[in-house]
């Protein structure tokens, strides 16, 4: 009886969901467990497999930014912004860290630093199509159709399958 009830113990350990639980694994290996649980869309459990990276390596810049994603997922938009804004600390130059950042914003219907994030995301990848694109959608709602119509413009410069939505804004010739 007494090894059925370490082997049901030891079962339960192995079986666990986090990787807390999991005996041996580094910061690295609960990252992995963290990217695998994203991929398969476990959102939750991602979540905790990214605080226990956090925990054994509190400077994981990446462990920070699935974290992020995986809150945006849930539509935690706020947390996912704390944990993007923890990733930047550790790890200023990825623009797709300000980039997912905007967007999290923009859903919270923070233009203005949705903006800012979308300008430091083409600061670091000036061909990122996407952050420009939301950047004029982020400039239309804020009511600078002037400007919201050059940057599509510069979007569709980069990417000529990119569409320029109507701003209403005058046209230059």
């Amino acid at each position: 009886m007494k090894r059925l009830s370490y082997f049901i113990i030891v079962l339960f350990l192995i079986s666990s969901e986090a990787c807390g639980t999991k005996p041996g694994k580094d910061a690295e290996g609960c990252f992995k467990d963290g990217m695998a649980a994203l991929t398969a869309h476990k959102n939750d459990e991602a979540i905790k497999d990214f605080d226990e990276a956090i925990a054994k390596n509190p400077k994981y810049a990446g462990a920070y930014f699935y974290k992020g994603t995986a809150l945006f997922a849930l539509g935690k938009s706020k947390e996912a912004i704390d944990a993007y804004n923890k990733s930047v600390e550790f790890a200023p130059d990825i623009p797709q860290t300000y980039y997912n950042r905007g967007n999290a914003l923009a859903s919270l219907g923070m233009h203005g630093e949705a903006i800012a994030s979308y300008d430091k995301t083409i600061k670091l990848a000036p061909g990122h199509v996407k952050a420009y694109y939301n950047k004029g959608l982020e400039q239309m709602r804020m009511g600078r159709k002037d400007e919201a119509a050059e940057t599509f413009r510069k979007a569709h410069d980069l990417d000529p399958n990119v569409p320029i939505p109507d701003t209403g804004a005058v046209q230059k010739k």
